[in-house]
């Protein structure tokens, strides 16, 4: 009796459970990008036919998750992904032979599992996310666009075909998708410092 797997495996070791867990008709909690980035077609395929919910923990897609609440898909004009640029952004290329691992490891605004952190570094991670949207949101890829925002304050937005903008806006903390997903449709409580925009100077994008 299960009501809900959340799937948090690094990479394709995750994909069996993924397909377990809406083979047995249980809705997914999905922090394991690799099963929509590797079998996206077989995953939101068998989930329509056992009429599985799938809940997206990247925060990305956490944030389009919930701009989407209430709107029609059909009036999205673009949906718009935000990216910190990560700890390499303002790096010379010509320096790029000194990197660390270390250095690559070390995120500028969000802690998360090694592997994710490089794939961030590298922005090869963005490419994923690209790929997951597609597979989520039944979206043509020319309406998928990224753009780095280094405070990684808001975490995804969604255009309309009347040009209105929605963005999901929040603290760079990996708990609060995960308690929506947790939680949905509920924005449960969690014990955490607001976002305090007095002290945040200014929103950039590059």
């Amino acid at each position: 009796k299960v009501d809900l797997v959340l799937n948090a495996i690094v990479g394709i070791d995750g994909l069996k459970p993924t397909i377990a867990a809406i083979e047995n008709n249980i809705d997914i909690a999905l922090s394991n990008k690799e099963s929509l980035v590797l079998a996206g077609n077989i995953i939101m395929k068998k989930s329509k036919e056992n009429n599985v919910n799938i809940f997206p923990i990247d925060s990305e897609h956490s944030a389009l998750w919930q701009c989407l609440r209430g709107e029609d898909i059909n009036d999205v004009n673009k949906m718009i992904l935000t990216g910190s640029g990560g700890p390499f952004r303002n790096l010379d290329y010509k320096n790029f032979s000194n990197i660390t691992v270390k250095d690559a490891l070390n995120h500028p605004n969000w802690s998360m599992g090694s592997k994710i952190t490089i794939d961030s570094a590298t922005m090869m991670n963005k490419g994923f996310e690209v790929i997951e949207t597609y597979w989520l949101f039944n979206l043509d890829l020319d309406k998928i666009d990224i753009i780095v925002h280094p405070q990684s304050i808001i975490h995804s937005m969604i255009e309309f075909k009347d040009k209105s903008i929605k963005a999901q806006i929040g603290i760079p903390d990996m708990r609060i998708p995960i308690n929506y997903a947790l939680n949905y449709p509920k924005h449960s409580f969690l014990d955490m410092p607001s976002l305090d925009f007095s002290s945040i100077s200014k929103l950039t994008f590059e």
